[in-house]
Protein backbone atom coordinates (compact mmCIF):
# COMPACT_ATOMS: atom_id res chain seq x y z
CA UNK A 1 0.00 0.00 0.00
CA UNK A 2 1.28 3.41 -0.81
CA UNK A 3 1.59 6.54 0.75
CA UNK A 4 0.68 9.63 -1.07
CA UNK A 5 0.69 13.23 -0.80
CA UNK A 6 -2.27 15.48 -1.72
CA UNK A 7 -2.56 19.39 -1.56
CA UNK A 8 -6.30 21.39 -1.61
CA UNK A 9 -5.90 24.80 -2.11
CA UNK A 10 -9.00 25.78 -0.99
CA UNK A 11 -8.39 29.72 0.26
CA UNK A 12 -7.79 30.74 3.40
CA UNK A 13 -10.17 28.61 5.24
CA UNK A 14 -9.29 25.18 4.19
CA UNK A 15 -6.09 22.93 5.30
CA UNK A 16 -3.44 22.90 2.64
CA UNK A 17 -1.70 19.50 2.79
CA UNK A 18 -2.60 15.90 4.16
CA UNK A 19 -1.24 12.38 4.09
CA UNK A 20 -3.75 9.76 3.02
CA UNK A 21 -2.91 5.46 2.28
CA UNK A 22 -4.36 5.09 -0.85
CA UNK A 23 -7.65 3.54 -1.69
CA UNK A 24 -8.61 0.76 -4.20
CA UNK A 25 -11.54 2.45 -5.43
CA UNK A 26 -11.75 3.54 -8.86
CA UNK A 27 -15.44 5.28 -8.43
CA UNK A 28 -15.22 8.87 -9.49
CA UNK A 29 -18.04 10.32 -7.69
CA UNK A 30 -15.53 9.93 -4.33
CA UNK A 31 -15.12 13.25 -2.93
CA UNK A 32 -10.99 13.78 -1.58
CA UNK A 33 -11.26 14.16 1.35
CA UNK A 34 -11.66 17.62 3.22
CA UNK A 35 -8.90 17.22 5.96
CA UNK A 36 -7.79 14.40 7.67
CA UNK A 37 -6.84 14.07 11.67
CA UNK A 38 -4.25 11.50 11.95
CA UNK A 39 -5.69 10.21 15.71
CA UNK A 40 -6.41 6.35 16.07
CA UNK A 41 -10.51 6.66 16.54
CA UNK A 42 -11.81 5.78 19.53
CA UNK A 43 -15.51 5.29 21.42
CA UNK A 44 -16.74 7.20 23.87
CA UNK A 45 -16.38 5.07 27.24
CA UNK A 46 -19.12 5.30 29.97
CA UNK A 47 -18.33 7.28 32.48
CA UNK A 48 -19.52 7.45 35.91
CA UNK A 49 -19.14 10.40 38.85
CA UNK A 50 -16.44 8.87 40.43
CA UNK A 51 -14.18 9.37 37.56
CA UNK A 52 -14.17 13.30 38.06
CA UNK A 53 -11.56 12.04 40.68
CA UNK A 54 -10.48 8.65 40.13
CA UNK A 55 -9.15 9.26 36.55
CA UNK A 56 -9.14 5.96 35.21
CA UNK A 57 -6.75 5.42 32.28
CA UNK A 58 -9.41 5.09 29.08
CA UNK A 59 -11.11 8.01 30.63
CA UNK A 60 -7.97 10.26 30.40
CA UNK A 61 -6.98 8.32 27.13
CA UNK A 62 -10.54 9.42 25.76
CA UNK A 63 -10.06 13.02 26.82
CA UNK A 64 -7.00 13.18 24.86
CA UNK A 65 -8.42 12.21 21.82
CA UNK A 66 -10.68 15.13 22.14
CA UNK A 67 -7.82 17.33 22.52
CA UNK A 68 -6.08 16.10 19.69
CA UNK A 69 -9.39 16.86 17.32
CA UNK A 70 -9.82 19.80 19.01
CA UNK A 71 -6.78 21.16 18.32
CA UNK A 72 -6.35 20.03 14.66
CA UNK A 73 -10.18 20.56 13.42
CA UNK A 74 -8.80 24.55 15.12
CA UNK A 75 -5.88 25.07 13.49
CA UNK A 76 -7.54 24.07 9.92
CA UNK A 77 -10.33 26.24 11.03
CA UNK A 78 -12.53 23.09 10.45
CA UNK A 79 -16.20 24.02 11.44
CA UNK A 80 -19.17 21.39 11.82
CA UNK A 81 -21.55 22.25 9.30
CA UNK A 82 -25.01 20.89 9.03
CA UNK A 83 -24.13 17.72 6.96
CA UNK A 84 -21.31 15.76 7.84
CA UNK A 85 -19.24 12.80 6.15
CA UNK A 86 -16.58 11.16 8.44
CA UNK A 87 -14.83 7.55 7.48
CA UNK A 88 -13.41 5.92 10.47
CA UNK A 89 -10.10 4.32 9.33
CA UNK A 90 -9.31 1.58 12.22
CA UNK A 91 -5.67 0.46 12.41
CA UNK A 92 -4.94 -2.78 11.45
CA UNK A 93 -3.37 -5.32 14.35
CA UNK A 94 0.49 -5.50 14.58
CA UNK A 95 0.00 -9.47 14.54
CA UNK A 96 -1.57 -9.63 10.86
CA UNK A 97 0.80 -11.17 8.10
CA UNK A 98 1.02 -8.46 5.12
CA UNK A 99 -0.81 -10.56 3.29
CA UNK A 100 -3.68 -10.43 5.54
CA UNK A 101 -3.31 -6.64 5.53
CA UNK A 102 -3.26 -5.97 1.89
CA UNK A 103 -6.48 -8.29 1.69
CA UNK A 104 -8.09 -6.16 4.75
CA UNK A 105 -6.76 -2.52 3.40
CA UNK A 106 -10.19 -0.47 3.68
CA UNK A 107 -12.84 -3.12 3.71
CA UNK A 108 -15.45 -2.24 5.96
CA UNK A 109 -14.21 -2.88 10.03
CA UNK A 110 -17.13 -4.94 11.69
CA UNK A 111 -16.30 -5.07 15.36
CA UNK A 112 -15.84 -3.07 18.03
CA UNK A 113 -15.80 -0.02 18.48
CA UNK A 114 -19.51 0.14 17.52
CA UNK A 115 -19.84 3.11 14.76
CA UNK A 116 -22.69 5.21 17.07
CA UNK A 117 -19.63 4.91 19.79
CA UNK A 118 -17.23 6.67 17.46
CA UNK A 119 -19.77 9.29 16.24
CA UNK A 120 -20.33 9.76 19.81
CA UNK A 121 -16.17 10.45 20.24
CA UNK A 122 -15.90 12.44 17.28
CA UNK A 123 -18.89 15.08 17.95
CA UNK A 124 -18.13 14.97 21.64
CA UNK A 125 -14.95 16.83 21.11
CA UNK A 126 -16.50 20.11 19.49
CA UNK A 127 -18.38 20.32 23.35
CA UNK A 128 -21.62 20.64 22.60
CA UNK A 129 -22.14 22.47 19.57
CA UNK A 130 -23.72 20.01 17.60
CA UNK A 131 -27.19 20.95 17.27
CA UNK A 132 -27.27 22.31 14.12
CA UNK A 133 -26.01 18.84 12.68
CA UNK A 134 -28.81 17.31 10.51
CA UNK A 135 -27.01 14.37 8.40
CA UNK A 136 -24.21 12.29 9.21
CA UNK A 137 -23.03 9.80 7.19
CA UNK A 138 -20.12 7.74 8.57
CA UNK A 139 -17.97 4.69 8.05
CA UNK A 140 -15.51 2.64 9.38
CA UNK A 141 -13.01 0.55 7.35
CA UNK A 142 -9.48 -1.22 8.43
CA UNK A 143 -6.09 0.75 7.39
CA UNK A 144 -2.46 0.87 8.04
CA UNK A 145 -2.56 3.38 10.22
CA UNK A 146 -5.75 5.03 12.50
CA UNK A 147 -7.05 8.28 11.05
CA UNK A 148 -10.16 10.52 10.95
CA UNK A 149 -10.90 11.41 7.14
CA UNK A 150 -13.48 14.22 6.81
CA UNK A 151 -15.50 14.90 3.77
Amino acid sequence: MKDRIREHARGKSGPRVVKLQTRRSTDPSDDPPVMVINASPMGAPRMNRSDAWRKRPVVMRYFSYKDEIKAACKKSNWKLRGEVRIEFQIPMPQSWSSKRRTEMAFRPHENKPDIDNLIKGYMDSFGGGDQHVHTITATKVWAEYGAIVLH
